[in-house]
């Protein structure tokens, strides 16, 4: 999950479904946060998940 106001959230739902071991800030994952920290704050505009302004 990418947060405006917020740290990221990183989970593994398969082994995880419950969200509760946060993977997010792992030295591990660090390439797959930055991949998704490169694609996810257009993510709202490229839904059309916000009102446009005007």
């Amino acid at each position: 999950m990418w947060r405006l106001y917020g740290p990221a959230a990183f989970y593994d739902r398969t082994p995880d479904p419950d969200e509760r071991g946060g993977l997010a800030g792992r030295p591990e994952h660090t390439e797959v946060e930055q991949r998704m920290n490169r694609a996810l704050p257009d993510r709202p505009t490229d839904t059309t998940d916000v009102i446009p302004p005007g």
